[in-house]
């Protein structure tokens, strides 16, 4: 089979699949280290013209985030503030002559950190502590439902969040 004819298969195939297929650093150590986190930061990288061009716009998603994070009672701040963690979120997406989209969809908190090995060490580095990433297929009139992804991947975020910081 051609590889182009091949491609345009596997993507009809992947159409069929309901949500993304995740996978996650969710767990009990890397919810640990929200703990005390004071406030988040979001960065939304800049989408491709694909994503834009079917309707997935950037300002709606931040929008869509951070309303998210304040309704669940984290502090969002801003970019010049003295925070140096942050919630980043990166969607990219091509599309296709058969119209579909693959995609793949990240949310990854990254802070300072300072490694085991040399705790005396001076310099930290800046390390993803938590995340959650998926691929997936949509097709073209459908693009703008990866918010909806989206969505549930900072709800995992909050809830990971919430895991070690309750509210009071």
């Amino acid at each position: 089979m051609h590889p182009a004819r091949f491609a345009g298969v596997a993507l009809i195939l992947l159409g069929v699949l309901p949500q993304p297929l995740l996978s996650q650093n969710d767990d009990e150590g890397s919810r640990a280290t929200l703990a005390g986190l004071a406030g988040v930061q979001v960065v939304v990288e800049s989408l491709p013209l694909a994503a834009t061009r079917y309707g997935l716009d950037r300002a709606t998603l931040r929008t869509d985030i951070e309303l998210r994070l304040r309704m669940a009672g984290l502090r969002v701040v801003e970019s010049d503030s003295a925070s140096s963690s942050f919630l980043y979120v990166a969607v990219n997406l091509q599309d296709s002559d058969v119209g579909i989209a693959a995609y793949s969809l990240s949310v990854a908190f990254y802070q300072f950190v300072r490694l085991y090995r040399l705790p005396q060490s001076a310099l930290p580095v800046m390390a993803i502590t938590w995340s959650v990433h998926g691929v997936g297929t949509a097709r073209i009139q459908s693009v703008p439902g990866i918010r909806d992804y989206a969505r549930d991947y900072v709800d995992r975020f909050i809830n990971a969040y919430l895991a070690v910081n309750p509210r009071r």
